[in-house]
């Protein structure tokens, strides 16, 4: 009795709907007519490999889109020197770049546009190994894709694949609609390097195994596909005839430039913030007193605001008012009284209105009144009381006056 067999491994899928860019190369422009006749009628690049190709974390990660490009690398430095082994690390690295995958926490296995990973592999590399370019092909025009296989040495390819692959050895064309579980995309992405091709099949490499196509399906589930340069293949001189890589390059080139351009314009079209500009800062040192002295104001400009705090009426002698002087404007310091001396002047003002200091009261007097606005009169001094009394000062005062000394036991605020 035979054993049964085990239906095909599947891995997860993690290709995201093809993204048609208009400034996309196409590969049609760059082969050669001539070439198209000369194709061999199968090929098979992975032959060359002897290692396993490997799951590259594509078993319980969406990272198909970096997984093919591993397989790519190793295939292209297989045929060319010497075969480079790309490991899971160099994989995993790519993928948390292009989609913000948490290792810590599982969070973000999100799926990845193919044009994106290509750009990636582009700039920072993969593994090491960076492409110089890619251009899109026709997938429905067979001749162009054996040509792109056997210029470039393989093509990257996006698949909208169907649940009916679950259980299949060769992915077939089922048939009937593409409806239910033949419905494109019913499974998912999913992302694929193929290297080799026949009369009937391609063959890609997909969740570390080689996986037949048939043309069909090809045609049915296949949304995108890339021929990609790279230096890994093309400068081992692997069948660069055929393309004008000249012509590719001049193209890659205008389209980068106009790319910077693009950016400069937008970059100009942003509205310019102004400029905050800081106010000036003035202090005025407070003026010594008869025995207690005062200690210098420490100014904090607050634009258009002017407040006067309340003044002490006590023995001891008063702290001064707190200043924080006005931009451009010039504060004065607060004299010293009598026995206890006074604490430099401090003053926070109001907007535009002055305010009148409050009247003392007698011996141990009021530490400091509630103010009361009056619009464009002058403060009238405070009447001094009996001993610790306080005198008011009068904030109008020209800079050049000296400031009168207190009176009796109380300070002047």
């Amino acid at each position: 009795m035979s054993e049964k067999k085990a239906p095909p491994f599947v891995g997860k899928p993690g290709k995201l709907p093809a993204k048609n860019d208009p400034r996309d190369l196409s590969m049609a422009n760059y082969i050669k007519p001539s070439i198209l006749a000369k194709l061999p009628i199968e090929l098979d690049w992975t032959l060359k490999k002897t290692t396993p190709w490997g799951m590259m974390e594509n078993w319980n990660l969406s990272d198909c889109t970096c997984a093919a490009a591993g397989h790519m690398i190793e295939c292209w430095t297989a045929n060319a020197k010497k075969e480079n082994i790309i490991r899971d690390k160099a994989i995993l690295k790519a993928f948390i770049a292009l989609s913000g995958y948490d290792p810590a926490t599982g969070k973000n296995d999100n799926p990845i546009y193919l044009s994106d990973a290509m750009n990636y592999w582009r700039k920072s590399g993969i593994g090491g190994h960076r492409i110089r370019a890619y251009a899109t092909i026709q997938y429905k025009n067979h001749d162009l894709v054996r040509a792109a296989v056997y210029l470039f040495g393989g093509i990257y390819v996006g698949l909208n694949l169907p649940n009916t692959i679950k259980g299949q050895e060769v992915w077939e064309l089922m048939p009937g609609a593409l409806t239910g579980d033949n419905a494109p995309g019913s499974f998912g992405g999913h992302a694929v390097t193929v290297l080799a091709y026949d009369t009937k099949y391609l063959t890609c490499i997909s969740w570390g195994k080689k996986k037949k196509i048939s043309w069909e399906f090809w045609d049915a589930y296949c949304d995108e596909l890339y021929a990609i340069v790279t230096e890994d293949f093309i400068a081992a001189n692997k069948n660069p005839i055929g393309i004008n890589l000249a012509k590719l390059a001049a193209d890659l080139l205008a389209l980068t430039k106009a790319k910077k351009t693009l950016q400069k314009q937008l970059k100009k079209q942003q509205p310019i913030m102004s400029k905050k500009t800081k106010p000036k800062k003035k202090s005025a040192a407070g003026q010594s007193g008869q025995r207690g002295g005062t200690k210098g104001n420490e100014t904090k400009p607050i634009a258009k605001k002017r407040i006067a705090a309340g003044s002490a009426g006590t023995k001891g002698g008063a702290k001064g008012n707190e200043l924080k002087p006005i931009v451009k404007k010039k504060i004065k310091a607060g004299n010293s009284g009598g026995k206890g001396g006074l604490k430099g002047s401090e003053v926070k003002p109001t907007p535009k209105k002055k305010v009148a200091a409050s009247k003392s009261g007698k011996s141990g007097g009021k530490a400091g009144s509630q103010t009361k606005i009056i619009s464009k009169k002058k403060p009238p001094a405070s009447k001094s009381g009996k001993t610790g009394g306080v005198k008011a000062i009068d904030l109008k005062k020209i800079k050049s006056k000296k400031p009168a000394a207190g009176s009796g036991g109380g300070a002047v605020g």
